[in-house]
């Protein structure tokens, strides 16, 4: 009931409803993620996800899948061997691209860790995406003359 209940709502009204402490809710969260994430199989990931969501936590996901796979406290390049630590079985070589922000951590963590792989910062791209669609806006009003993308 806690599980399910806290897909919908904030654990402190989880534990208001249940009668718990919110420490204790969290104690039983993550008994069942850690629980579903041993069962998870990562062998036909091959494009990796890796950003800072919270303060000094940063989550691994799988972008085909949709789905976090992992979450390390700091932003040095040891979260790097944590993950590897715990998921041994995974073959780095299969990780195509690595989608990441340019911290010199993650950089110098994936290319320790994934150096088979090709590094691509999202936020890069969706800047270059934007920028090029506002140059056609503008161009499209008569404003600017339209501006090759490179």
């Amino acid at each position: 009931m806690i599980a399910e209940t806290s897909r919908e709502m904030p654990v402190s009204a989880v534990a208001r409803i249940v009668g718990i402490g919110e420490d204790s809710v969290w104690r039983i969260l993550k008994h069942y993620v850690d629980s579903a994430r041993e069962k998870i199989d990562l062998l036909d990931m091959d494009i990796m996800g890796i950003d800072e969501f919270s303060v000094e936590k940063h989550h691994v996901y799988d972008t085909k899948n949709s789905r976090v796979v992992d979450i390390e406290e700091g932003r040095e390049s040891d979260v790097f061997s944590r993950f590897h630590m715990k998921h041994l079985f995974l073959d780095p070589n299969n990780i195509d691209h690595i989608t990441t922000d340019m911290y010199l951590s993650y950089t110098s963590g994936t290319r320790e860790y994934f150096s088979s792989s090709r590094i691509v910062d999202h936020f890069q791209v969706i800047k270059i995406i934007n920028d090029a669609l506002e140059r056609i806006r503008t161009g499209m009003t008569g404003s600017n003359p339209v501006q090759k993308v490179s």
